[in-house]
């Protein structure tokens, strides 16, 4: 097994072409719309979301869903409108 070094902690490693279980992915839906203000702050990690991950995360570490060493990833997207939706049709793609 190979150990690296990092900044913070020390990670042990599986032997290369050893299998490994997928890393385990956490979806947290908000559930409601946010303002687009608020959205922008977010992309530049600053305003009330910014805010809500962090207590989110807090959270998440305290239950026991994630390690209180993960680094975060945010994602911010986009729904397509119904009529985005509608000029995309998949013929032009053949």
């Amino acid at each position: 097994m190979e150990t690296i070094e990092t900044g913070l902690s020390q990670a042990s490693l599986p032997p290369l072409g050893a299998a490994t279980a997928p890393p385990k992915v956490v979806i947290v839906d908000i559930g409601e719309r946010q303002l687009p203000e608020d959205v922008k702050q977010l992309r530049s990690g600053q305003g009330k979301l910014i805010g809500n991950v962090e207590r989110i995360v807090a959270d998440l570490v305290a239950a026991g869903t994630i390690s209180a060493t993960a680094q975060p990833v945010v994602f911010v997207v986009r729904e397509m409108s119904s009529t985005d939706e509608d000029d995309d049709d998949d013929e032009d793609d053949l």
